[in-house]
């Protein structure tokens, strides 16, 4: 019987000897970003960035008073911590940016989060500047977030511990440049926990082709290359890895920091109050106070 059972085993094999090795290449994940907070970390600094890394997270969005940590956590080990100081809400956000190409058709984002008293957001941004957000969700204990996209039906759904939570179409065509973002607001002295994030694709894909396209490709010059033949074009001076085409603090300059032709300041103000860029905050002094309808422009 043993020897029928092997010589069946073994005529299936040569009879199909590619059919299993398609199967498992249709359905294998690739990844193209997992991190965990473990490796190269240290409890209480900053989240670590590195714009121009493919296994790093791309930036933080935080402010003097809203940050993202590293955490030990009795359960998770180290995970991100979210805080916020301030006597108002905070909204720190960790962004990955990702670049594509065409061999990817899904793509699948898993993370674990708990939070106090606070959601948190994951969202996508587009290489138009767009955004959707796809989950945000609260959960006192530790739980597992899913967020399944396919960019061929333009069609999403996103899950909390395998519970779905939202579903509908995925509002945009072009996945060449995405930058995933993680953000919440949360009250003084609450937190928000982030762990163990993973984005993958399934099918044949040219990881590759995807790689090479997310570390810098275009030095400082060739950024700037654009600009030189405005009048006030700045001089380029750029440190390697920090491409800074525009800086304002609002308490150092007068006359509402507008100026058509002064590359320090912004270009113009539309339906806006006098003081619209030079409002009083108890926390950051002078700062952009934006209405309904107001816009602030820098060209």
């Amino acid at each position: 019987m043993m020897k029928k059972l092997l010589c069946l085993i073994l005529c299936i094999c040569l009879a199909c000897p590619f059919g299993l090795t398609s199967v498992v290449a249709a359905d294998a994940e690739t990844v193209l970003f997992a991190y965990d907070f473990e490796t190269g970390t240290t409890v209480g600094a900053d989240v670590p960035t590195m714009s121009d890394t493919v296994n790093m997270w791309t930036s933080r969005i935080e402010s003097t008073t809203s940050k993202i940590k590293v955490y030990e956590d009795a359960t998770q080990g180290r995970v991100a911590q979210y805080s916020n100081t301030a006597t108002s809400n905070g909204g720190p956000c960790l962004l990955k940016s990702l670049y594509l190409d065409d061999s990817v058709t899904n793509m699948t984002v898993n993370y674990k989060f708990k939070t106090e008293n606070a959601s948190l957001s994951f969202h996508l941004v587009f290489a138009d500047s767009s955004t959707q957000g796809f989950l945000s969700a609260k959960s006192s204990d530790w739980s597992t977030a899913k967020i399944v996209l396919n960019f061929e039906t333009k069609t999403y759904a996103s899950y909390v511990n395998d519970v779905l939570q939202q579903s509908g179409a995925i509002k945009f065509t072009d996945i060449s440049a995405l930058s995933l973002r993680f953000s919440t607001s949360i009250i003084n002295g609450r937190y928000a926990y982030l762990d163990d994030v993973s984005v993958t694709t399934t099918g044949t894909v040219d990881l590759d082709a995807c790689n090479s396209l997310s570390v810098g490709l275009r030095t400082p010059e060739e950024i700037m290359a654009p600009f030189a033949a405005y009048p006030h074009a700045p001089a380029i001076s750029v440190p390697t890895g920090k491409y800074e085409l525009f800086n304002y603090d609002c308490s150092l300059n007068a006359n509402n920091g507008v100026s058509g032709g002064t590359d320090a300041l912004w270009t113009g103000r539309e339906n806006v109050e006098p003081d619209i860029l030079n409002a009083d905050d108890t926390n950051n002094g002078k700062l952009i106070r934006m209405t309904n309808d107001t816009r602030a422009t820098k060209k």
